[in-house]
């Protein structure tokens, strides 16, 4: 599956479209890009999904100072 697909299949691996995946532990951030690594068990493909800050949602006000 291309990368096109797989964002909208994300819960799938791109190469045998198992659903038996989880993270490996290894993440990344370099400030506007986060990689999570992905690991298939059904085929051990291994492969980092990409997020990019899109905003923020769901902002609670604390306690005023």
């Amino acid at each position: 599956m291309t990368p096109q697909e797989y964002r909208l299949r994300p819960n799938h691996c791109p190469l045998c479209d198992s659903t038996d995946l989880e993270g490996d532990g290894s993440d990344h951030s370099d400030g506007e890009w986060h990689t999570y690594g992905v690991l298939c068990n059904a085929c051990d493909a291994t492969w980092d999904d990409a997020y990019e800050l899109i905003g923020y949602v769901n902002l609670v006000q604390g306690k005023p100072n």
